[in-house]
C-alpha cells in the first residue's frame, strides 16, 4: 500500500503487519496500536509518533524527519540524510540509525535493545539502550538522572563531549565502557546536571533536575588520540582510564605527542590512570583532589605534571624518561612513587606517601610535610656521585625528624633547610650533607659520614661522642663533640675547611680534650675553639 500525494497524514491502527509507503511530500504518520510491516516515509520532512502497536521497520529518508515514541514498539529505525531528530520517552525500539549530518537524539524513558546509531547530540535521562555509537564528527553526549546503557557508548573521529551526570554505562569491569575517537575530546563525570546547557533544539530539550550525581562506568574509559579531557567529580570507573588509547583499541596512535588533562575531583577509580601508552610523548596533567584510585597512575613519557591535594592513590605513580613534576600537597599515596629518567621534581607539602625512587637525570625531591616520619624511603636513584653528570638533591626544609640513614640513599646532595634530623642507625652514605642555617644534624651514637659534611653559617653537627667523615668537611657552623667528657674524636678522611666553631671537651687537670683528626689539608679561615 502507497500513499504518493504531496504530503499525507497517517493514523494506522492495523491488524494484520501491513506493509505500506507516503511516498509525497511532508507526512505525518501516528500508530496507536496492532502490527505494520515495513514502513517508508520518503524523503521530506516526515513525522512519526508511536503510541503503541508495533512497526517492523521504519524508513525516515532524506531532509530533516522526526520520529516519537512513547509505547509500542519499532524494531528498526533508519532515519535517513538530513538533520533528523529521535524522541523516546517509552515503549522499545530494536536499532536507531541516524546516519548523516546533524542528528539529534532524546531519550527520557523505553528501551533500545539494539544500538543508537550516528547521532551527534544525544540527552539521555532514564531508560535502557544497549549500545551507543556517535557519529563521526563534533559530538554531545548528555546522560544523567536513571539512564542505562548496558554495553559501551563509542564516538569517531571528531571534538566530542560527554557530560556524565547520572546513570550507569557497562556490563563488565574487564571491557571499555567508552571509547572516544581522535581529536580533542572533553568528558566531565559527575556534577550538578543542571549545568548542562540547553540543546540546540529547545522543543525537545529533557528536564535538568539540578542533583548532584554522577555516571557509573564499569569498565574501562579510553580516549583516543588528540589533546583529551576527562573530570570525575562523582560516580565510579570500574575499569583504568586510558587518555590515549590502550586495552586493544584499533586506532591508538603509536606515536602519540597529544597533551591530555585528567581531573579526579570525587569518585573511585578501580583501575589505575594511563595517561600516555608505551612510547607515547605527549606533555600531560592529572590531579587528584578527593576520588580514589585503586590502581595507579602511569604519567608515561614526556613533560608531565602530578598533583595530589586530597584522596588516595593506592599502587602508586610512575613517571617515564621526560621531565616531570609531582606534588604531593595531601592526600595519601599508598604505592611507590618511581619518576624513572629525566630532570624531575616531586614537592612533598602534605598528606602522606610510602616510598620515592628516582631514575637517571637530576631530580630534586623537597619534603616539607608532617606526615614525613623518617620512615619512608626516599630514594634518589643511580648513585652518590656526580662523575655520571646527575646531580640529585633532597631537601628537608622546616623538620624535625628521626630517619634510618638507610632510608635516605643516593643522593649528591642533602640539604638540611631550617630542620633537626637525627639518624637512628648513626650512619648515612651521600655525595654531600648539608646542615644549613637553622638546621641541626645529630645522631644516637659516633656517626659515620659516607661522603662529604658541611655545616653552613647557623648550621650545626651535633657530635658528643664523635664521629667520622669519609671525604670533606667544611665547617662554617659549628661541629659540638662536647658531652661533659673528653676523648671524643671526629675523624676527617679528606680535607677540614675552617672558618666556623669547633666544640670541645677540654680537662685541663688531666690534660685531656676531645679531637679532631684530619687525614688531608686544612683549608680556610680559622676555627674558633669552644670549650
Amino acid at each position: 500500500m502507497a500513499f504518493t500525494n504531496s504530503a499525507e497524514n497517517v493514523v494506522c491502527n492495523p491488524g494484520a503487519g501491513e506493509s505500506f509507503s507516503t511516498l509525497g511530500g511532508a507526512d505525518t504518520l501516528v500508530v496507536n496500536g496492532g502490527t505494520v510491516g515495513t514502513v517508508s516515509m520518503g524523503d521530506q520532512n516526515d513525522t512519526a509518533t508511536v503510541t503503541g502497536g508495533a512497526i517492523t521497520t521504519l524508513n525516515q529518508d532524506g531532509n530533516r524527519d522526526t520520529l516519537s515514541i512513547s509505547g509500542g514498539s519499532i524494531g528498526t529505525l533508519r532515519q535517513g540524510s538530513g538533520e533528523d531528530v529521535f524522541v523516546m520517552t517509552g515503549g522499545t525500539a530494536g536499532s536507531v540509525f541516524q546516519n548523516a549530518d546533524l542528528d539529534l537524539a532524546y531519550i527520557s524513558g523505553g528501551t533500545i535493545t539494539g544500538i543508537l546509531d550516528a547521532a551527534d547530540y544525544v540527552e539521555f535521562n532514564a531508560g535502557t539502550i544497549n549500545q551507543i555509537e556517535l557519529e563521526v564528527g563534533n559530538n554531545t553526549f548528555n546522560m544523567w538522572g536513571a539512564a542505562v546503557v548496558t554495553a559501551d557508548v563509542n564516538s569517531e573521529n571528531g571534538t566530542d563531549t560527554y557530560r556524565l551526570f547520572g546513570g550507569n554505562i557497562g556490563q563488565t569491569m574487564s571491557g571499555v565502557s567508552i571509547s572516544t575517537g581522535s581529536n580533542n575530546d572533553t568528558m566531565t563525570i559527575g556534577g550538578a546536571s543542571s549545568s548542562i546547557a540547553a540543546s540546540s533544539n529547545p522543543a525537545f530539550d529533557l528536564a535538568r533536575n539540578g542533583t548532584q550525581a554522577g555516571t557509573d562506568i564499569s569498565g574501562s574509559v579510553v580516549m583516543e588520540g588528540g589533546s583529551d579531557s576527562l573530570t570525575l567529580n562523582l560516580g565510579s570507573i570500574g575499569g583504568s582510564i586510558y587518555m590515549d588509547g590502550g586495552l586493544g583499541e584499533t586506532n591508538a596512535l603509536a606515536a602519540d605527542t597529544f597533551n591530555d588533562t585528567v581531573t579526579l575531583n570525587g569518585g573511585t577509580v578501580t583501575g589505575s590512570v594511563i595517561m600516555d601508552s608505551t612510547g607515547m610523548t605527549g606533555n600531560d596533567s592529572a590531579t587528584v583532589n578527593g576520588a580514589t584510585v585503586s590502581g595507579g597512575v602511569d604519567l608515561g613519557d614526556g613533560t608531565n605534571s602530578f598533583t595530589i591535594t586530597s584522596g588516595t592513590v593506592t599502587a602508586g605513580i610512575v613517571a617515564g624518561s621526560g621531565v616531570d613534576t609531582i606534588q604531593v600537597s595531601g592526600g595519601t599515596v599508598s604505592g611507590d612513587i618511581s619518576t624513572n629518567g629525566g630532570n624531575d621534581i616531586l614537592n612533598w607539602t602534605a598528606g602522606n606517601l610510602v616510598s620515592v625512587h628516582g631514575g637517571d637525570g637530576s631530580d630534586t625531591v623537597s619534603v616539607s610535610a608532617a606526615g614525613y616520619t623518617g620512615s619512608q624511603l626516599l630514594d634518589g636513584g643511580d648513585d652518590v656521585a656526580t662523575a655520571d653528570g646527575f646531580t640529585d638533591t633532597l631537601n628537608l626544609n622546616g623538620l624535625t625528624v628521626t630517619a634510618n640513614g638507610g632510608n635516605l640513599l643516593n643522593w649528591e646532595l642533602l640539604n638540611l633547610n631550617s630542620s633537626a634530623l637525627t639518624l637512628s642507625n648513626n650512619a648515612i652514605a651521600v655525595g654531600t650533607l648539608a646542615a644549613n642555617a637553622g638546621s641541626t644534624l645529630a645522631s644516637t651514637g659516633a656517626l659515620s659520614v659516607t661522603g662529604n659534611l658541611t655545616t653552613a653559617a647557623g648550621g650545626t653537627w651535633l657530635a658528643p661522642t664523635g664521629g667520622s667523615v669519609t671525604g670533606n668537611l667544611v665547617n662554617a657552623g659549628v661541629v659540638d663533640l662536647r658531652d661533659g667528657a673528653t676523648g671524643d674524636s671526629v675523624a676527617v678522611a679528606g680535607n677540614y675547611t675552617g672558618g666556623g666553631v669547633l666544640g670541645m671537651d677540654v680537662d685541663t687537670a688531666g690534660n685531656t680534650a676531645d679531637r679532631l683528626l684530619i687525614s688531608g689539608n686544612v683549608l680556610g679561615a680559622a676555627t674558633s675553639l669552644a670549650v
